[in-house]
């Protein structure tokens, strides 16, 4: 359903629901923000100029809940990614009368993860928005190690993804471009409250486009970056890439289960290309598509790694 945001000669065309992201490294404080932004939201109900009904979902959450007391698996953290858009699906499908925001709290370090919900949010006329809290990678190390033990990544993780980061592109015809698409904040010179206040001061300048205006029905040129390579060495170097750093973490006096591990992440990561080949075979799957399969495989595959080493950690 759409609406006029305001009175006067010129409405601004509102949307009843928005899709909200929430993304950045581990330890920039994404959860923290949610927290605080939710909290916002349920004293002040007009808080971004609707009453709105509010939702959360958190994909490690999510992952953990399906997985329960079982080990980590990549089947388990797909579906988990799965489920999340079948959660949102349902929330849009049983949404009543008013304004609803879903929040969606994830790493989301790759452009074809966040990708896959503004096309989403297009075809279901959604209101679209990525808010990326920036800090720096030492920065978010220090705050992971602040944490409980059980809430720990290994560091490797972080430099991983620190230095894969995709970033949003400001420029162009990239649909991560468009008008108040995306916004950055600095999550570590500022305290959380002073975030919230930043983010939804955004919202509410005179000359902002509006949180609730939809996003454009044109077509959004994508260009495709795909490097000319065959897919099994795409995928082969982003995994190689993820056991490299992963080794490096390992303590040099664990020599012997350093040695298992290798062995292990590589049976597991010659299984993945094997995989991957096949199943662009079976479905035909076109080059820019592939691109974006192997971001996902290779961020299970990051996570399967994590739990390992966490695994090893506690023993």
């Amino acid at each position: 359903m759409t609406t006029a945001c305001e009175e006067g000669a010129e409405p601004l065309t509102c949307v009843d629901t928005c899709l909200l992201l929430v993304c950045g490294l581990p330890g920039c404080g994404k959860s923290t923000f949610c927290r605080e932004l939710l909290a916002r939201a349920s004293r002040e109900p007009q808080l971004l100029g609707f009453t709105a009904v509010w939702h959360y979902l958190s994909y490690d959450a999510m992952e953990a809940e399906l997985r329960g007391a079982a080990s980590f698996t990549p089947e388990c953290w797909q579906a988990a990614r799965q489920r999340v858009v079948e959660a949102v699906s349902n929330l849009l499908t049983t949404q009543n009368e008013g304004h609803m925001v879903i929040l969606l709290d994830d790493n989301m370090y790759y452009r074809s993860m966040r990708k896959q919900w503004f096309f989403f949010s297009r075809d279901r006329n959604c209101a679209f928005r990525q808010l990326f809290l920036q800090a720096p990678q030492k920065v978010c190390l220090e705050r992971n190690a602040q944490r409980d033990g059980s809430q720990q990544v290994p560091e490797f993780s972080i430099l991983h993804m620190a230095e894969t980061f995709e970033w949003p592109q400001t420029g162009g015809n990239s649909w991560e471009a468009k008008a108040a698409v995306s916004t950055l904040l600095d999550s570590s010179s500022t305290d959380t409250c002073s975030q919230v206040d930043m983010f939804v001061a955004s919202w509410l300048h005179p000359e902002s486009v509006g949180f609730w205006a939809p996003l454009p029905t044109e077509e959004t040129a994508e260009q495709d970056h795909t490097e000319v390579h065959s897919d099994a060495h795409a995928c082969d170097v982003a995994l190689r890439r993820v056991v490299s750093r992963a080794l490096a973490s390992i303590p040099r006096n664990q020599g012997a289960a350093k040695q298992n591990l290798a062995k292990q992440w590589g049976s597991r990561k010659a299984l993945i290309a094997k995989q991957l080949a096949a199943k662009v075979k079976a479905d035909d799957i076109p080059p820019s598509a592939v691109a974006d399969l192997i971001n996902d495989l290779e961020a299970a595959f990051l996570d399967s790694c994590v739990a390992d080493v966490q695994h090893l950690a506690d023993r």
